[in-house]
């Protein structure tokens, strides 16, 4: 797993293990974390993921806001929101999707089976 702390983005340890890992045809799963933090922005990060570092990335868990404003994770594939609360987060809640983000988890949905379809074409044409 490759950590990117959100509010400084992807930095130079992340490249250097992203190569290691490309070289030795490691799969690995990148998480963002820190979205409570002020510069916090994940949308940035998977961009940066993208046009940097030249992955093929996509979100399974999409943020419901961000810095101070941040309040839990949308489960991509399972449309549902996660919520942690308590006072250092310690509940994991779980509660229907808003109708407000029915549309960002379809393009979502849409973008990862994308990504997916790019490293394995009878999986994409499965979902397609």
């Amino acid at each position: 797993a490759v950590v990117s702390t959100q509010s400084t983005g992807v930095q130079t340890q992340t490249y250097t293990v992203s190569r290691q890992m490309e070289r030795y045809n490691v799969p690995f799963v990148s998480f963002i974390n820190k979205m409570d933090r002020a510069g916090a922005d994940a949308y940035s990060t998977l961009q940066q993921m993208r046009n940097n570092m030249g992955l093929n990335a996509a979100f399974l868990y999409t943020p419901i806001g961000k810095e101070r404003e941040f309040e839990g994770i949308v489960d991509v594939l399972g449309a549902r929101c996660v919520y942690f609360e308590g006072a250092a987060g310690e509940s994991v809640v779980y509660k229907d999707l808003p109708t407000r983000w029915e549309g960002e988890i379809i393009e979502r949905r849409n973008e990862l089976i994308e990504c997916l379809s790019n490293v394995d074409e009878e999986l994409g044409e499965r979902y397609l």
